[in-house]
């Protein structure tokens, strides 16, 4: 009845079934979905008063009880439909003869790990008098696969009106190799490789139609081992805007790239370069929050490697804002060094962000017991903030794969500051990917306008599309060598780095840069 109605309960168990005079009833419907649904919108954690409490069933949020979780619901499929609550509901069932959930642990994580990867021990093992009929049933609600499960609650219930056949004994045991998972985790291949990253950023509306590929990639970070963090490599995270105003947020990012670029500058630290943390944490919103860090800091620092973290906040003080960062120990947790805060106007914001970045590399310096602060007052200038805006929006419009909406922002970003590059050089690698060579030579010209006020990291991208364009192939080779000497824990560079390589024959040049990075985190996830 509730899934003829479009409910979907997303919660079924034994604690929500009622058993009252023979009739069993369900309870403890999460209705927070269809209520926004019906509403015209979209159920999210931070709903309004009203619609929060444990039951809300929030869009790319792992919700239910691990031990009857659909595989789906598990890794935040917003696209979960009716068929989730039948893969319980098999759950529930196997566990009535069987005397015992299909799978169980000592963490939660582990069962919901196991609903992914593990096909089910067969329940007539466990109870020989089952009808196979009903084993079958049973069975077919636990498919891995959405459609490979019976259609509506509609049919499970014809299945079992049917009338019973007569009892066969169980098969016997079967060796299997252990850990191996189902056939569904095991085809995994270089097509699956190369679709990950879009997988696991497109949201719903890929997950639904190409459900085995995602699931794989959730497995990866499920069975992936610990980071290995480099104590010397530093990452700089967004700063946490707390003063209300969203109009605000990519002022965060924004203040993290100038920190980033300046500690750079110095030559002391090996930093995160503030591209790759932005398109890495772009793949980190995209990850369903059980497997994920909770703190979007330490999950950037483990992403790439970095074994200390730089964090820091936005607050509102009257008309000004206050900007505060301080270096975090990502193993221990251990505050190393704060950076004190810095205030400055809301509407003119570069000031103070300018004013923090100063103050980073003045603090930040001592701990690597260096005079790396005496270059504080060499402060690049950062971009206007509303270039930086439309630049943050582009880089998502690529993870949507809108390239249409992606070339206009940069040019936007372009047109509002033309002393800023990076939309230049996001724009030329787009239209070299795309074979525009015209037009990536033409923003090239660009940027080599720009040299004065280029970063070191950005000079070198600049000469790899130069040279590259030009079929310079050495000094391709050596702009490239460069880039991958300045950007550590960049997947993404050595990606660049690798195709281009590849481009001019010097694989060997390819597989030493891709071997610089780890396979299964940031963009090669």
């Amino acid at each position: 009845y509730a899934h003829a109605h479009g409910v979907v309960h997303r919660d079924i168990k034994p604690e929500n079934v009622l058993l009252s005079g023979g009739v069993a009833v369900v309870a403890d419907f999460g209705v927070a979905k269809a209520i926004a649904a019906a509403a015209g919108g979209s159920p999210r954690v931070d709903a309004p008063a009203g619609l929060t409490g444990a039951g809300l069933t929030g869009a790319g949020s792992a919700l239910g009880t691990p031990a009857y979780m659909a595989p789906e619901q598990v890794i935040g499929d917003p696209g979960a439909d009716q068929r989730a609550d039948l893969y319980s509901l098999g759950c529930l069932a196997y566990e009535l003869p069987a005397g015992r959930p299909p799978f169980t642990g000592d963490a939660p994580w582990r069962v919901a790990r196991a609903q992914l990867q593990q096909v089910p021990e067969p329940v007539a093992r466990y109870r020989l008098d089952t009808p196979p009929a009903l084993a079958a049933l049973v069975m077919q609600c636990l498919e891995k696969e959405p459609g490979a499960r019976p259609a509506s609650a509609g049919a499970v219930l014809a299945a079992l009106d049917r009338p019973p056949a007569a009892p066969s004994p169980a098969p016997p045991p079967t060796a299997r190799p252990p850990g191996r998972g189902p056939p569904w985790l095991r085809r995994t291949s270089t097509r699956v490789a190369a679709l990950a990253v879009g997988l696991v950023v497109a949201g719903g509306g890929v997950a639904t139609r190409v459900p085995t590929q995602l699931r794989a990639t959730l497995a990866t970070l499920l069975t992936r081992p610990g980071a290995t963090l480099n104590p010397r490599r530093v990452v700089v995270a967004p700063l946490d805007n707390r003063t209300g105003d969203s109009s605000l947020t990519a002022l965060g990012a924004m203040a993290a790239d100038q920190v980033a670029q300046e500690l750079m500058r110095t030559g002391e630290f090996e930093v995160v370069d503030p591209h790759t943390a932005a398109t890495t944490g772009a793949v980190l919103a995209r990850v369903p929050r059980p497997l994920r860090e909770d703190d979007p800091a330490v999950a950037l620092a483990k992403e790439t490697g970095a074994g200390r973290v730089v964090t820091g906040s936005i607050d509102r003080v009257g008309d000004d804002l206050r900007l505060q960062a301080q270096l975090v120990d990502v193993a221990s947790g251990r505050l190393l060094r704060a950076v004190p805060a810095v205030t400055g106007s809301a509407r003119a914001p570069g000031a103070a962000v300018i004013a923090l970045a100063r103050r980073a590399v003045a603090e930040l310096a001592t701990t690597v017991d260096t005079a790396a602060g005496a270059g504080a007052a060499a402060v690049g200038r950062p971009p206007s903030y509303e270039a930086y805006r439309e630049v943050s929006r582009a880089v998502e419009s690529w993870f949507r794969s809108d390239r249409k909406d992606h070339d206009v922002r940069l040019a936007r970003a372009a047109a509002l500051d033309s002393t800023y590059a990076l939309p230049l050089l996001l724009a030329a690698w787009a239209a070299e990917d795309e074979g525009r060579w015209a037009n990536a030579d033409s923003l090239v010209r660009r940027v080599a306008r720009l040299d004065t006020l280029l970063t070191p990291t950005e000079r070198d991208e600049r000469d790899l599309l130069a040279n590259g364009l030009a079929g310079d192939r050495p000094g391709q080779r050596r702009a490239g060598q460069a880039l991958l000497a300045r950007s550590p824990g960049s997947a993404e560079v050595a990606l660049v780095v690798a195709q281009s390589a590849v481009s001019i024959d010097r694989p060997a040049i390819a597989l030493a840069a891709l071997d610089g990075t780890d396979p299964e985190r940031g963009l090669n996830l």
